[in-house]
């Protein structure tokens, strides 16, 4: 009724009431431009579909032709003409549709069919030419052409073409990752990336469109990223030693970090859906996923057990996945199985292994993996068991009294004592960042670094029970009053090192890299955040956030 209201009416669907702007799109209520509007997008459908017939014909006739290298070119330049794939403009200037049927949705169901029909010819005939083409080394580029024009949008029923004439398959053997980039990329190189490209489009395509494609289709899709999932896990790393000869650890472990744990990512996103989700919960789903988080044995699993942003992932992935599974999609023994593997991993990360093994034998251990001193040293030095939070800083709707640049300046402004929070909610786990004092008054500091509930209740740095306080003036430490423990002071171009762990409820800080010092035990929250306050009148002060992580930081176990 809403929206039938609207449109009589003419007004836009969403009202911009925060920009303060009139919106120009909306509901047109007028006939004569509806008249104009549809009469528009019938003349653009005839003519798209006369060039589209156009082009089936040409792409018949040059593929029905000898091969040779000159028609190959020529078949080239008709795809890069067709498609728009020479059109390096910027976006406003680009001719490329995403989807056949744009702009025409309003043209005659018949007319539409027939532009449906010819596309889908196109798309056999681009299919069949990659399939051909699969083993020729020497028509690289025609095959990156034919992938860049089949990368669109698709709908369910263009999903079911592409599944019908196998393209999944030719995708299969064409997709690859670049996890160890040399100074030149080659052709090669850079079709197996297209391709992967190609088959998450196909992917999403499947997520969004999963009931009207199938649970069948869906699993066939599906399936083809568990291959190159298990190609990064496994066959990227059968032999360590001649990948690290070709790249320097620090690049190839940071390419590795991006490629499996960009893939995850991926994986969850599409895993909102429940058709996905069903798929994702069989068994060799579940033993991949495991291996990336319990595996030890780096000649079989890979560089991801030095790292934490990829077990993460494959954690949130399982918890994503296994909350909604019904009984009858995993047996009793499955759950058994997981539980009892996550359960002896974490027995053994945090008992066993540090308790039972010196440094000495930890030492013989890994060599005897990598077999390589110099490996070792640069290995432990180069990779981070820290997961980097690019999205942090200053919250503008948790602050009073301040200003925030850029979500990580905060500006103390006008109307006396004021304060500001961050963005990141730490309920679990161990955070680290810094907060560097860009503006202080020398010698009359009016800051304070620490953490905090929300809501805060009381923002008297030394009354309030909601924060936990360190005071550039004197190093003074505050909660529900002063502390007896007293730490450096620190002033304008100092920075402090914040560490919060939620699990064995500490707070340290360290001045400007020193080795952080606990400063309160016992910080009894069960969410915090991280919070700057300021308790002069006098507005000026401005701090930074940067360099939020978490998990960079570990206490030793007693």
């Amino acid at each position: 009724m809403h929206t039938l209201i609207g449109y009589v009416c003419g007004e836009p669907i969403e009202k911009e009431m925060l920009l303060n702007t009139t919106s120009t799109t909306g509901w047109v209520s007028d006939p004569q431009v509806i008249h104009k509007a549809m009469s528009s997008q019938l003349q653009r459908a005839k003519s798209r579909l006369n060039s589209l017939t156009h082009i089936h014909n040409l792409l018949t006739k040059s593929r029905n032709e000898p091969s040779n290298s000159v028609l190959s070119c020529v078949h080239q330049q008709l795809l890069t003409g067709c498609f728009s794939l020479s059109n390096l403009q910027a976006e406003e200037g680009c001719t490329q549709l995403h989807h056949y049927l744009e702009g025409v949705q309003v043209a005659p169901q018949e007319v539409q069919e027939q532009i449906k029909e010819i596309v889908y010819n196109i798309y056999k005939l681009l299919i069949n030419l990659l399939r051909e083409g699969v083993e020729n080394e020497h028509g690289k580029h025609l095959q990156l052409l034919t992938i860049f024009a089949l990368s669109s949008r698709f709908q369910a029923h263009d999903l079911n073409l592409i599944i019908q004439n196998n393209l999944i398959p030719i995708l299969t053997h064409l997709c690859g990752l670049y996890l160890a980039p040399n100074t030149i990329i080659t052709k090669s190189q850079t079709l197996n990336v297209a391709s992967l490209r190609l088959m998450h489009i196909v992917a999403m395509s499947s997520r969004i469109h999963a009931k009207r494609v199938g649970v069948s289709n869906v699993e066939k899709i599906i399936d083809t990223l568990y291959e190159e999932l298990n190609y990064i896990t496994i066959h990227n790393y059968s032999n360590l030693f001649q990948v690290l000869k070709a790249v320097p650890l620090k690049r190839f472990v940071t390419n590795y970090n991006r490629a499996l744990g960009g893939f995850l990512v991926f994986l969850r996103t599409i895993a909102a859906n429940e058709i996905i989700q069903t798929v994702l919960r069989r068994r060799k789903w579940l033993d991949i996923l495991l291996s990336i988080i319990v595996s030890k044995d780096i000649e079989e699993s890979g560089l991801q057990l030095k790292t934490l942003r990829p077990r993460l992932l494959a954690l949130q992935l399982l918890q994503t996945i296994l909350p909604n599974c019904k009984e009858s999609e995993i047996s009793a023994d499955t759950s058994k199985y997981i539980v009892q593997k996550l359960f002896c991993y974490l027995a053994s990360v945090i008992w066993k292994e540090p308790l039972l093994r010196g440094p000495e034998q930890h030492k013989a251990g890994d060599k005897h993996i990598l077999a390589d001193s110099y490996v070792i040293d640069h290995f432990r030095k180069d990779v981070d068991d820290s997961l980097l939070l690019h999205d942090t800083g200053f919250d503008l709707f948790k602050c009073v009294n301040c200003l925030v640049e850029g979500n990580l300046i905060l500006t103390h402004g006008s109307g006396g004592r004021g304060y500001g929070l961050g963005t990141q909610a730490m309920k679990s786990g161990c955070y680290q960042w810094k907060i560097l004092i860009v503006k202080e008054s020398k010698g009359n500091e009016g800051t304070c670094i620490g953490v905090s509930k929300y809501p805060v209740k009381d923002h008297n740095h030394r009354t309030t029970s909601d924060m936990w306080l360190y005071r550039a003036y004197s190093g003074s430490l505050y909660h529900s009053g002063e502390k007896d423990l007293c730490l450096q002071s620190y002033t304008q171009g100092d920075y402090i090192t914040v560490v919060l762990d939620m699990d064995t409820k500490t707070l340290s800080f360290g001045k400007n890299g020193e080795e952080p010092k606990v400063a309160f035990e016992c910080v009894d929250a069960t969410e915090l955040y991280p919070c700057v306050m300021f308790y002069s009148t006098k507005p000026g002060e401005r701090v930074k956030m940067i360099d939020m992580q978490v998990g960079r930081y570990r206490r030793s176990i007693i």
